[in-house]
């Protein structure tokens, strides 16, 4: 276990019982004890997709998260069983964590940790296949393809643990979600698939892909034959079966990719710094104002925080915090992001071309969804994009987004929304992503499942005082979190 002592703080005061991550109480019963379901049959119910809907939080997957994924939630709803790969306590690798709070210091000061090495499954053992199959890591076609060739590929998930943790009895059970799924004969199930398609490519900063040249995110036309295999392979092995479909979100609402940006330029400008930031690209340089990264038209990713504090350096620190050999082409004499000569490194940055990239994918992939499930009379849709595009327009605004009584906003940490990895949800945040789905489904099947009280769920992080902020208001992480981060 590594911990890193730092300086932060959020605009918000967080109400905390400890100092981890709140996860640990009893989950809320249903109100009624007959639920009507109406034309859905929730027998036997699976969850299909990634990270999210592995109940996966603040970088690892842990069972006191795992309690709260919106399937779990769902579940307990109708009163059915649903098996989940839980794991210890511990959590996967990365599981980052607010380790302590000194606040005899001024400013106070605050101990992140991170695990480095994995908790053990707690439930391997069970004799068939999990109810929860969501897989962190997984895109699209991990649903799909099974064959020896896919799994022998470069584009395999075989580094990928989370596989091999879900997925165990591979040839018992089956190697994919899918096979798996049918061996439970599911009379309803959720798919959320797709996220991992584009935020491959947006996560790092535009170097890295999922289509075969791993340097942009999936091909639409690709992703929709693939969406339209799946489909056509559920409709064919399970007619009966119901669905709940979510659609992909777009990054301008999360965290990850709306912190850092805004952090940095009222840094500049309160040092009055006007000549603008410079960031690497394939080729060259990129510039962006104050404006573009207040605007987000040019984004920097959470895991650049980091780097971030070294802003305006003559001296190298940055690389020598990387622990990276000098590029041939840097003058680490010139200042750090503010230097064509010494720019910001490109992984940490979506810029304009790079982004368009990202918004062109969100929207092609969520029209074929959304073409593929029209007129279908098993499918419920849920809209997981416009529930984050309303809850990110109300972010300025007195209130906030209610649920229950409780104000969400996508800011990170302080909005209650996103856990400490900034992409994925906390407790509260599945509960609402729960209701969503009830809601969908309520519409669709004419049924009247109750939804998830949010409020009495855990929140996601405790502190007791408001802290203050470090140099430039950014949390910063244990190195190397986000080595083990998946999505």
């Amino acid at each position: 276990m590594k911990k890193i002592f730092i300086s932060i703080a959020f605009a918000a005061i967080l109400f905390f019982g400890g100092c981890e991550q709140r996860t640990d109480i009893d989950l809320p019963t249903a109100s009624t004890p007959v639920v009507n379901t109406g034309t859905a049959d929730f027998k036997s119910f699976v969850t299909l997709g990634n990270s999210i809907t592995a109940g996966y939080q603040s970088g690892s997957l842990f069972e006191s998260g795992q309690q709260y994924s919106f399937g779990k939630l769902i579940a307990k709803q109708v009163g059915t069983a649903y098996e989940v790969p839980f794991m210890e306590e511990k959590g996967t690798a990365g599981k980052v964590y607010i380790a302590s709070i000194n606040i005899t210091t001024v400013p106070a000061t605050v101990n992140l940790g991170s695990t480095t090495t994995s908790g053990q499954p707690k439930n391997s053992q069970l004799a068939k296949p999990y109810n929860n199959l969501g897989v962190p890591g997984a895109i699209l076609y991990d649903l799909y393809d099974s064959s020896a060739a896919y799994r022998a590929s470069r584009w395999a998930p075989a580094s990928n643990p989370f596989f091999s943790i879900v997925l165990r009895n591979a040839d018992l059970f089956g190697k994919t979600e899918y096979e798996q799924a049918k061996k439970l004969n599911p009379t309803f199930m959720t798919l959320w698939i797709g996220n991992n398609d584009v935020l491959g490519y947006a996560t790092s900063g535009g170097t890295k892909g999922t289509d075969p040249t791993q340097k942009l995110p999936t091909d639409v036309s690709t992703f929709g034959f693939i969406y339209s295999a799946v489909l056509g392979r559920i409709a064919t092995d399970l007619p009966n079966t119901k669905l709940a479909v979510a659609n992909i979100p777009d990054v301008d609402a999360i965290p990850f990719f709306t912190t850092v940006g805004p952090s940095v330029s009222a840094s500049l400008k309160a040092k009055s710094v006007t000549t603008g930031f410079f960031y690497g690209t394939s080729t060259a340089y990129g510039m962006a104002t104050n404006g573009a990264l207040d605007s987000l038209k040019t984004m920097l990713t959470l895991s650049g925080s980091a780097a971030a504090s070294f802003i305006g350096d003559t001296t190298g620190k940055y690389y020598a915090y990387a622990g990276i050999t000098v590029p041939g082409t840097v003058n680490v004499k010139a200042p750090f992001g503010l230097h064509p000569a010494n720019p910001f490194p490109d992984k940490y940055v979506l810029d304009p071309s790079e982004k368009q990239k990202v918004s062109d994918a969100v929207v092609g992939f969520n029209t074929a969804i959304a073409g593929l499930i029209a007129g279908k009379a098993n499918i419920a849709f849920v809209d997981v994009n416009a529930l984050f595009k309303s809850i990110r327009s109300k972010d300025m605004t007195a209130a906030g987004s209610i649920y229950y009584g409780i104000s969400f906003r996508t800011s990170y940490l302080s909005g209650g929304l996103f856990s400490l990895d900034g992409v994925h949800p906390t407790s509260q945040g599945h509960g609402i992503l729960a209701n969503e789905f009830i809601a969908a489904i309520n519409a669709k099947f004419s049924a009247s499942i109750p939804s998830v009280n949010v409020s009495l769920l855990p929140a996601g992080f405790s502190m007791a005082k408001q802290l203050p902020l470090n140099n430039l208001g950014l949390p910063q992480f244990p190195k190397g979190f986000f080595d083990n981060l998946q999505f």
